[in-house]
């Protein structure tokens, strides 16, 4: 049974209630931002398949998702196992494991898709692992360690096989309390060989860092300063920048276009505001509570790259789908809408907003459908595959 009639069977065993709620959201009215911007599309509150557990185990920690031809396959870190289901719910099988040997992990941190296959990095043994669509294992490579940098993380894979790495400075450990912004630089990595290729460099968030009495130090971001996201298609790359433009580069390092996002460049931030955080994080109180009253004070930007969160939920702010449009997520949405994304098509000819009512993380798309992660109140991660309607003026 093809993709598209496999969704159109689930979806027709919806139940009356669920149907009800579809229609009530296409005739609702198109919500405006603050920028005076209306949604294009929302995705439905209501639920085609919902993946809540892999066999016994429940999913949690997922690291990504995405369908290919009737598969959607899905990374979680807890097992950690790709799981594969059908696009009406079956579970078909798992991929790795926790372990150390050829196709095992020990903590996913991504999944990208490829033209014949898909990548896992393991952070933990910074492997990246490649397997066939059916499972198998292909190969994999490690990350070097490099001397002039403190870590070396891949990003993500173009169509040739080089390797996109974001690398981090060596910064010394701190004497006093402080605050400071790193340094990174985008790397072209290639798996067979020791070439690289400095494609950029960026200026990191702003961090606060304190010794800690019996060595070593404490470091948590600060709300302001830079931040930046990565996202890597085929044959290029894209860099989200808190003045809220996504600046497109080819994968040599050439930059190709600028898109300046609808959000606007973020609020202003104050001198005054900044020394009143620093002094905040240079108290005595707990971490957890600095962290919460000086996000409560600062001006959030439309667009928080990088280091977002939903609630109390950090998520990932660039997704590419396979689709070729990458969803920002938008951190300040229009009333009424828990969040927003812009979804820019990688050829620049399209953009859209897409609006939705409760908290998600969006993973994939197809066919008019949503691959997101939703959760509950406890935190019980669930995958579901949802509509993408769109948004009608009544």
């Amino acid at each position: 049974m093809s993709r598209r009639a496999t969704v159109a069977h689930v979806s027709r065993s919806l139940a009356l209630s669920q149907i009800l709620a579809m229609l009530a959201l296409l005739g609702s009215c198109r919500e405006r931002g603050e920028q005076g911007d209306t949604v294009d599309f929302v995705v439905s509150d209501s639920t085609v398949v919902r993946l809540g557990a892999v066999g016994d185990e429940p999913l949690y920690q997922v690291r990504g998702a995405f369908v290919h031809h009737d598969t959607l396959y899905i990374a979680q870190n807890s097992t950690p196992v790709i799981a594969m289901f059908s696009t009406s719910g079956r579970l078909l099988g798992t991929i790795g494991g926790r372990g150390d040997g050829p196709g095992e992990f020990n903590a996913i941190s991504w999944m990208q898709r490829a033209d014949s296959g898909f990548f896992v990095y393991d952070r933990t043994s910074r492997r990246l692992s490649r397997f066939a669509f059916n499972g198998d294992y292909i190969g994999s490579w490690r990350t070097p360690v490099l001397r002039d940098y403190a870590s070396v993380q891949p990003v993500g894979v173009f169509q040739d096989g080089s390797v996109l790495s974001r690398a981090t400075a060596r910064s010394p450990t701190p004497t006093r309390p402080r605050t400071f912004r790193g340094v990174s630089q985008l790397l072209r990595l290639s798996p067979d060989s020791a070439d690289r290729l400095l494609l950029d460099s960026l200026v990191e968030s702003e961090e606060y860092e304190e010794p800690r009495p019996r060595g070593g130090g404490f470091w948590t971001l600060l709300p302001f300063g830079r931040r930046t996201d990565v996202v890597v298609s085929d044959n290029g790359f894209a860099v989200l920048s808190d003045d809220s433009t996504l600046q497109w580069s080819s994968r040599d390092g050439r930059r190709t276009r600028v898109d300046t996002l609808t959000g606007g460049p973020p609020k202003r931030i104050s001198q005054s505001d900044i020394e009143w955080a620093r002094s905040r994080f240079a108290e005595g109180a707990p971490s957890t509570s600095r962290l919460v009253e000086t996000f409560n004070r600062m001006p959030q930007p439309v667009y928080l790259p990088r280091h977002g969160s939903l609630g109390d939920r950090p998520t990932s702010m660039l997704r590419l789908t396979g689709a070729r449009r990458v969803w920002v997520l938008r951190a300040s949405p229009p009333q009424r809408l828990s969040q927003v994304w812009e979804v820019v098509s990688i050829d620049g000819r399209s953009r859209v907003l897409v609006g939705a009512s409760s908290p998600l993380e969006l993973l994939d798309e197809f066919d008019g459908f949503a691959v997101v992660l939703a959760w509950d109140r406890n935190g019980v991660e669930r995958v579901e595959v949802r509509r993408l309607l769109r948004a009608t003026v009544r």
